[in-house]
């Protein structure tokens, strides 16, 4: 390939001057895109990761070397990043390209009970609404031939004329002329040359192909974030049932009197012995394993089917059957959902899959009253079954984030083409001096030393040290219930936002806006730990990052299967990647809540005394040669406040 000048790259560019390492980080995009090869980049915040790839592959576009782009990312805020460059860039240059920023049906959908569901009740009655020609935003949509009506064109001429089309936006202009906002995005979609939506717009090849219309190797693809990607593609293939939602499947049975031969009640039955048991054995939140056919064969002796495929066939009756009550329900004004389905729907997954990189397991849970409840997971161990085939049938692809510390890490258990492989990873671009790293020496949360008065005494230390702390503070702990055990004993004046299951990013950052001493207190590789930009006037929002303990991936049955599965696959590495590396990536990324931009100053407080011995030397040069130990409460406090004082 020929160099391409500066000048054609620059072209692109929307802003009167660069950052550091800014120009070699879009020469790389460029080459990838341009090469058709697979990128993967290391860069720290403060880069502008998401502009560079926009003028790296427009400058690609430009000269014919490329596909069409798809931008995939995590959560809508850094969507909104994209959308917001890709103006400023067609603003700056003038260039004729269409884009579109795009967001899930059911967040674009325009019926009032739509919000109220699960998304698999959604898709379940949106479907049926379609095809029984009952939605009337989807018939607006398309005229008597299949093909998009005038109302559609319309807003698609507006979507056009904006050269950018944001979700919001285009869901505004549809609800005004009564059209469905998603049909209406795919028909902008299919013909957009830079599309810009979620991790499953690309990793599920159904949702995929209606969207864009094109074959993956036609493709230009960027996972942002990547370092999230193994743990988002083993999810697409995992599933849980809980027995709360046996109960409400059972009353469904009931109320719409269904035969399901027991099977319900059987298998509420069969987890709760279970989950007791491993409440007994190893108390909450601690999976054991279960063997597939050990469910099976107890189901069919209560039900009476005479075997597996029997059995089976049952299953697929109550998915019928789960359908038929979400439509009945929605006909009656009710919520659209069955519990029903999505149990039989875990039970079909549970059959199904035989496939060595699925593992079965139990646990125990605790709601926030205090009701004990069993939980059955199906989970894939093995990331690269969903994410391999997609980033290696792509034309070209980008795996980008801030925290790719051990890139060989990403290629092995992605399963990517090392032959296609170019590597950039660039060094932080924010000075040093802005960010002091601490550890406290005098405590852990090593599992075998996890004693109640060492909780306490975390709890103690934890109230001393944000007394002088200035600002926000953001802790992070290992797991949700060391979280709620140390919390409570931890003395504080300051507003507390403690995270919960499915909080979203909003609340966090509408907390912190409104309290100069807000203290976030979350759970590693929870929501408020990665993906959420605690940003306010371009400034960091928080002073300090406390992490209690190291969050390494909690030792359980669960635990131990993935091990013994990556050291049949990976050998050698195996512990490295089942824990070092998790391990890692949980700490960069909760650390990384701190420093947004060169003016911020703050401090990171490691709560651990492992991470100043052997665990040291498995950090990144620049976190090594900053680092302080100290037992010493008052010497840590000290180094905090003199540090502090000196913000301006």
């Amino acid at each position: 390939m020929m160099a391409v000048p500066w000048s054609a790259l620059e072209r692109f560019f929307p802003y009167p001057s660069y950052r550091l390492y800014q120009q070699e980080l879009i020469r790389f995009v460029y080459k990838v895109f341009a090469d058709g090869s697979i990128g993967i980049i290391h860069a720290p915040t403060g880069i502008g990761k998401s502009v560079s790839i926009l003028v790296g592959w427009l400058a690609a576009w430009q000269t014919g070397n490329s596909g069409r782009l798809l931008v995939v990312t995590r959560t809508k805020s850094q969507l909104e990043i994209y959308a917001r460059e890709l103006r400023r860039i067609k603003e700056c240059s003038g260039l004729d390209f269409t884009a579109a920023v795009v967001k899930g049906r059911q967040s674009m959908c325009l019926q009032k009970w739509s919000q109220n569901l699960n998304y698999r009740d959604f898709l379940s009655v949106c479907r049926r609404l379609r095809r029984e020609g009952e939605c009337k935003y989807y018939n607006a949509v398309y005229d008597e031939r299949g093909r998009a009506s005038r109302a559609a064109v319309s807003a698609l001429k507006m979507a056009a004329m904006e050269g950018v089309a944001s979700a919001d936006e285009l869901r505004q202009v549809c609800s005004e002329l009564r059209l469905c906002p998603y049909e209406v995005m795919k028909l902008h979609a299919r013909y957009a040359d830079i599309v810009c939506g979620s991790y499953n717009y690309a990793l599920m090849e159904g949702v995929r192909g209606a969207l864009l219309r094109q074959s993956l190797h036609r493709l230009d693809i960027v996972f942002d974030e990547a370092h999230s990607l193994p743990e988002y593609a083993a999810g697409l293939l995992s599933d849980e049932l809980t027995t709360t939602s046996l109960s409400r499947a059972q009353r469904e049975i009931t109320t719409y009197e269904v035969d399901d031969w027991g099977l319900v009640g059987a298998l509420q039955k069969i987890l709760s012995r279970w989950s007791k048991n491993v409440y007994q054995n190893y108390g909450l939140d601690r999976e054991a394993l279960v063997k597939r056919d050990t469910l099976i064969e107890e189901l069919i002796e209560e039900t009476g089917t005479k075997d597996e495929t029997e059995l089976l066939t049952l299953v697929q009756g109550l998915i019928d059957e789960g359908d038929a009550i979400r439509w009945r329900r929605s006909l009656q004004g009710k919520r659209a959902i069955s519990y029903l389905a999505s149990c039989a729907e875990f039970l079909q997954a549970w059959i199904v899959h035989t496939e060595p990189y699925y593992v079965r397991y139990v646990m125990a849970l605790e709601d926030a009253r205090g009701r004990r409840r069993g939980l059955l997971g199906l989970r894939c161990i093995d990331p690269s079954i969903a994410a391999s085939p997609v980033i290696n049938g792509a034309r070209a692809t980008v795996l980008m984030s801030g925290t790719l510390w051990s890139m060989d890490y990403y290629i092995d258990v992605l399963g990517v083409d090392r032959e296609r492989v170019r590597r950039l990873n660039i060094p932080p671009v924010y000075p040093p001096e802005n960010r002091l790293i601490l550890v406290d020496t005098a405590v852990t949360t090593k599992y075998e030393e996890r004693r109640p008065e060492l909780l306490k005494e975390i709890a103690r230390r934890l109230t001393e040290i944000l007394e002088v702390v200035p600002g926000r503070v953001a802790i992070y702990f290992p797991s949700y219930e060391l979280m709620k055990t140390i919390m409570r004993d931890v003395e504080t004046s300051r507003p507390i936002l403690m995270e919960r299951h499915g909080m979203k990013h909003e609340e966090a950052i509408s907390f912190l806006s409104s309290s100069h001493t807000g203290l976030i207190a979350g759970v590693a590789r929870g929501k408020l730990s990665e993906g959420v930009d605690m940003v306010e006037n371009g400034r960091g929002m928080l002073k300090a990052v406390i992490i209690v303990g190291l969050p390494y991936p909690r030792k359980s049955e669960l635990q131990e299967a993935i091990s013994r599965y990556y050291r049949q696959k990976y050998g050698a590495r195996a512990r490295k990647y089942a824990y070092e590396l998790p391990c890692l990536t949980a700490l960069a990324q909760a650390a990384g809540r701190l420093i947004r931009s060169p003016a911020d100053r703050g401090v990171i407080l490691i709560m651990d005394r492992r991470a100043a011995t052997s665990f040291k030397r498995k950090l990144p040069p620049d976190w090594r040669r900053g680092m302080k130990a100290y037992q010493d409460l008052r010497k840590i406090k000290d180094e905090i406040s003199n540090f502090l004082h000196n913000i301006n």
